[in-house]
């Protein structure tokens, strides 16, 4: 955790001795190239929502051993939208499109990226007994199950993906890339070992 702790301050002083882990240099020397394939907007996005990742992961480690207050009713929408780094995602997703045509419909982006993650996540998190998670800290702030909590997220979700083609309508190119990148989104979770969603699909 020290070493993420001196991730901003290595990063915007430009030297890379500041950093005591391979893996927090690289992640800075391609932050720091990200202007050579991304307009000046969308750099700034990239290089803030991962910042932001960074900064989620020390505020998940050092909370780890504190319950969530049922009064904090807002930590949980606050940490998944820093720890899941969405607006990265949603620059990747319209790298070749121009900013007007999806500016709009960011904030349902955002949770829809976010919130697909938790739902799909949420199988292989019960299986590990992993609560440091959206569902969990929504359960326990909205005094209910983990089961209710996903159905919500679950909601959330479906309604963010409608939304987002909606407002994504009268720009064609852009709401295709949107199509695409949320039907390969979903594949990319049903596929990949690590969720053990294959355990479901499998079942008769």
């Amino acid at each position: 955790v020290s070493q993420l702790e001196g991730f901003g301050q290595g990063f915007t002083s430009g030297s890379q001795k500041e950093f005591s882990h391979p893996v927090l240099t690289a992640l800075a020397t391609t932050l720091r190239m990200t202007h050579l394939y991304f307009q000046p907007t969308e750099t700034s996005m990239i290089v803030t929502g991962t910042c932001n990742f960074v900064n989620s992961l020390i505020v998940e480690h050092v909370s780890r051993d504190f319950p969530t207050n049922a009064l904090a009713s807002k930590i949980p929408s606050w940490m998944r939208k820093i720890s899941g780094d969405p607006m990265a995602y949603a620059m990747f997703v319209f790298a070749d499109v121009p900013l007007h045509t999806y500016a709009q419909a960011m904030p349902e982006l955002e949770d829809f990226i976010n919130y697909m993650n938790d739902a799909l996540s949420f199988y292989k998190e019960e299986l590990a007994g992993d609560h440091v998670n959206y569902v969990s800290m929504l359960a326990a702030c909205s005094g209910t199950t983990s089961l209710q909590a996903v159905k919500e997220v679950c909601d959330i979700t479906a309604r963010a993906h409608e939304a987002t083609v909606g407002i994504l309508s009268p720009h064609a190119k852009t709401q295709e890339a949107f199509k695409s990148f949320a039907a390969g989104y979903v594949a990319f979770h049903t596929s990949a070992k690590r969720y053990r969603l294959d355990e479901l699909l499998s079942r008769p």
